[in-house]
């Protein structure tokens, strides 16, 4: 076997490229002027693919050579020969040799100091915004890197459109105005939630939205993200006549957190209409004129076509004056820059999202990218002075949680930190304060963002159900069994029980005589399940999540449906695997199959409030859901979650998916698998090179 066939192989049997991408470069190398290079142009082009898979856009030179380390290699090697017992990959002892990590790095670096060794296939980018791209640019940023021109496109042009943003100043606005917004939002009478007051960082954020066009607040889950957008629309339309709620637009980037962004607005307009207000000025009629938010995917709202071109371009600008983006760190690349690229110059942009949180899944880590700054710093400081006295002379006299030490910490308090804020400073505020989780559980989830290892192993304990974190090192299924045992007793499940029989006609007509008692029934129902669940890294092998649900079905199938020998059965929570936009169903999206009065199986989708009601037939691409992913659960919150880890090493292992999984438990997490995997998980991050540079 030679160099080129082994390394084909090895990428594709490890899982590093898709076995279409092996048929492409195999195409692509053909192109190359000289017929002597096919072979090295098409290794070059097999490290960019696997360097993409990563989410590079712009791959420097030791990450393309990545794969070839030893340490990479043997990881492989490991998994590759525990997922297949008693045998050994025909690629291993060429990829293992000592010839093949030096062969294949003179092939990089002569491409790197040559863009056009492998022409027409690589060269530089052109220097004229409509120049000729080539497939696989090559320049010098980081000593020499390389990137397919689309996401080397994006990165570009989403850095040029940031830059411009940055300096472009909002619409003139005097202190006193600003003062009056913020307060007619934020004072004792207009606060949503009784005699709850926000975070000095709350307030800051919506205040900061009336002084820039480009603004990120992030924080961890529960830090009150997307309870305080509907703050900073509120605080724009009371200082902006000109904004009005046709204007504005709700986007994510997927369906599901777009509807849980809008229903987050919902509630907190519903709770606003209850709450009786002296503002006799027309600005309660303006807040409550936000009840109906345009929401839309970003693909949506740009106009995305088959083809992957968008309606909506630098060209043919969107009309809006203000887009939020909730789930801004699940953003790819090209996505982001469609985005502002089809905004206006002067919309402003609100980025939401946890920047500890999953990458996206395409190219590119852009939220991380902007906020990595920030991270580096205790106590996550975004403010210049300047700006953090006007944020104090603005929100003076309102009521706020850790008034005393947040607005200090605000500061970007030396010459140092400044600079590591560059042009970002003033345009983020980092939600700090969690109203959700337990203190036990945020502090190891900071601990693993910071690559604590010492002190996050010592905040786990180890085989201790009483603990708020426990590493179960239990092994085999049985841990999974218990789990299930506990959380889907009989007892527990007697509210899904019940619901067998249900007369769903009364669910959907609110003027039906059972209304009430059927839609608390299935509250009830749905509390069951949205008090735990089973998190999984991989969904292959006996911990994955295929074979957990299949455990799931085996023993709560009997006692919730016993004789059903459908696919689904009464009680089952269930998945969406894909959107299905004519129902206003998303991929990710949960339900629970209930076997109906009159008209058999449906499933039942909560929505705020409310439920979505559907035939089986018309759901395609439907899971079990007893157990999910960790991106599947991405956005979601539960009161106990058991997370399971591989069961040998497995480059999943990462730091920011444990941080998702640890964060989806609100009261509770145990953690099964050993503790070397656990660390190896803390130890490492997932690294996205040749993203945005601001």
């Amino acid at each position: 076997m030679e160099l080129l066939e082994a390394l084909e192989k090895y990428l594709v049997e490890t899982g590093q490229i898709h076995p279409l991408a092996r048929r492409q470069a195999r195409l692509l190398c053909r192109s190359v002027a000289d017929e002597g290079l096919h072979a090295e142009a098409q290794i070059f082009l097999l490290l960019n693919l696997a360097a993409l898979n990563l989410g590079a856009p712009r791959a420097p030179r030791d990450f393309l050579l990545r794969p070839l380390t030893e340490e990479f290699v043997k990881r492989n090697v490991e998994v590759y020969e525990k997922e297949h017992p008693g045998s050994s990959p025909a690629w291993k002892d060429i990829i293992t040799g000592p010839d093949a990590g030096t062969t294949v790095a003179a092939a990089v670096d002569e491409a790197l100091r040559n863009p056009r060794r492998y022409a027409p296939l690589t060269g530089q980018e052109p220097l004229a915004e409509n120049g000729r791209y080539p497939l696989l640019i090559i320049g010098n940023r980081q000593n020499g890197c390389a990137g397919f021109s689309r996401y080397w496109r994006a990165a570009a042009s989403l850095e040029k459109d940031l830059s411009n943003r940055l300096l472009q100043p909002p619409s003139a606005l005097s202190d006193q105005k600003a003062a009056h917004a913020i307060h007619d939002v934020f004072a004792t009478d207009s606060v949503l939630e009784g005699t709850k007051t926000f975070h000095y960082r709350q307030v800051t954020a919506a205040a900061l939205a009336l002084r820039t066009n480009f603004l990120i607040v992030s924080g961890g889950p529960g830090t009150g993200k997307t309870s305080v957008v509907l703050q900073i629309l509120r605080v724009l339309m009371h200082a902006y006549g000109e904004i009005e709620p046709d204007r504005i637009v709700l986007c994510a980037p997927t369906g599901r957190a777009k509807a849980r962004l809008g229903e987050s607005v919902d509630r907190g307009i519903a709770l606003l209409e209850k709450k009786a207000s002296s503002d006799n000025s027309g600005g309660r009629a303006r807040d409550l004129s936000l009840k109906n938010l345009a929401r839309k995917t970003i693909h949506g709202l740009l106009g995305t076509r088959p083809d992957g071109s968008e309606k909506y371009h630098k060209g043919n600008l969107l009309s809006y004056k203000v887009i939020v983006v909730d789930e801004a760190s699940m953003v790819d690349l090209h996505l982001f820059s469609a985005l502002v690229d089809a905004a206006a110059p002067d919309c402003r942009i609100v980025l939401v999202g946890d920047m500890h949180q999953l990458p996206s899944v395409e190219a590119g880590a852009v939220l991380g990218d902007l906020t990595d700054r920030f991270a580096g710093i205790s106590g996550h400081p975004t403010l210049t002075k300047h700006t953090a006295d006007w944020v104090r002379t603005i929100i003076g006299g309102i009521p706020v949680d850790n008034a005393t030490n947040g607005a200090p910490s605000l500061v970007l308090s030396t010459p140092t930190m400044t600079q590591k804020a560059g042009r970002l400073a003033d345009h983020a505020v980092i939600l700090t304060h969690s109203y959700r989780s337990t203190k036990e559980i945020l502090d190891v989830s900071e601990q693993v963002n910071n690559g604590d290892v010492d002190h996050a192993l010592l905040s786990v304990t180890e085989n201790n159900d009483a603990s708020v974190v426990t590493l179960d090192t239990g092994e085999g299924v049985s841990p999974i069994k218990n789990w299930l045992k506990e959380w889907y007793s009989n007892e527990k499940l007697e509210p899904v029980r019940a619901l067998r029989g249900l007369d769903l006609d009364a669910v959907e007509d609110p003027h039906h005589h059972d209304h009430a008692s059927a839609v608390s029934g299935l509250s009830k129902a749905f509390e069951v399940f949205d008090a735990s669940r089973i998190l999984t890294l991989a969904h292959e092998g006996q911990r994955g999540r295929i074979s957990i649900n299949v455990l799931a079905d085996k023993l709560l199938r009997p006692q919730l449906d016993e004789g059903n020998r459908k696919s689904f059965f009464h009680g089952q929570h269930v998945v969406l695997g894909q959107n299905l936009h004519d129902l206003d169903l998303y991929n990710g999206d949960t339900g629970l199959v209930v076997e109906s009065k009159n008209s058999g199986q449906k499933v039942v989708f909560r929505r705020g409030e409310c439920y979505s009601i559907h035939t089986l037939e018309r759901l395609t691409g439907l899971e079990p859901a007893f157990a999910m992913t960790v991106h599947k659960a991405q956005g979601s919150e539960f009161d106990a979650v058991l997370l399971v880890l591989p069961e040998h090493k497995s480059p999943l292992l990462t730091r920011q998916v444990l941080y998702t999984g640890l964060t989806r438990a609100k009261k509770r997490i145990r953690i099964l698998g050993t503790r070397a995997n656990l660390q190896a998980a803390i130890d490492t991050r997932e690294e996205r090179p040749g993203g945005v540079e601001l």
